[in-house]
Parts: C-alpha cells; structure tokens; sequence
C-alpha cells in the first residue's frame, strides 16, 4: 500500500470515526445510556481521536524529521496516537467513575509510558 493511499484510508476512517461520535452524543442521553452506548462512546471517539493524531503526528513528522523514512514516521506516529487517545479516554473513565484524581493520572500515565518504552526497546527479529 502506498504512503497516498494509507493516508486517504486513515482519513476517510477518522471522518467515519467522528461522524459515529457526534451520531452517539446527538442521539443517546447519558442518563439514559446502558454499557452498550457507552462502549460505542468510547470506541468511536477511541478510533476518531487515533486517526488524528495519526494524521497531525506524520504531518509533524514529516516537516520537522526529513531523514526518517516514510513507513517509520507513519508507525511511530499511529503508535503514539493510539497511546494518547488511551491516555485520554482513560482520563474521561475515570471522570465518569468520579475517580480521576492525580495519582490515577499518574498510575495511567506510568503504564502508557512503559507500554511505549517496551516497544521502543524492542528489537526486530533480524538484529537478534
């Protein structure tokens, strides 16, 4: 697949992403909502806020690091984009539990940040 193709999948996908966000905060009532709306809340702003930051982190990516390569970039920037809308999306259910205080935060933050340091440290199979 090329980067122009990747990259109008991702697109589409976030604009998908978005629109099933605002279909679930126009259309369900929080006081209403079962598990099931909920799940749908998360996953879709989940996935929305993904492709986002996906697509701001490469565009970061590309004007400030040009020695990089391309499939790097895009990797590295979904990685990150799907840690910090799990940072996000955590901070939001622990809200909604009332539990969001600075030592969940930080306890969250700890296991993204050893999540990202794992896979930073990790070596591919053809170096070992």
């Amino acid at each position: 697949m090329s980067l122009i193709h990747y990259l109008i999948i991702l697109s589409v996908g976030t604009l998908i992403s978005w629109g099933a966000w605002y279909t679930v905060i126009a259309n369900v009532s929080p006081s209403q909502a079962g598990p099931l709306e909920f799940f749908f809340f998360y996953a879709s702003l989940t996935c929305a806020l993904t492709g986002t930051f996906s697509l701001i982190g490469f565009l970061i990516r590309l004007v400030l690091l040009r020695q990089e390569l391309m499939f790097r970039k895009v990797a590295i920037s979904f990685r990150q984009a799907f840690f910090f809308s799990l940072l996000i999306d955590g901070v939001l259910v622990l809200q909604s539990y009332r539990l969001l205080t600075w030592y969940n935060i930080t306890f969250l933050l700890i296991g993204i940040t050893v999540a990202e340091l794992f896979i930073i440290s990790r070596k591919p199979m053809r170096l070992r």
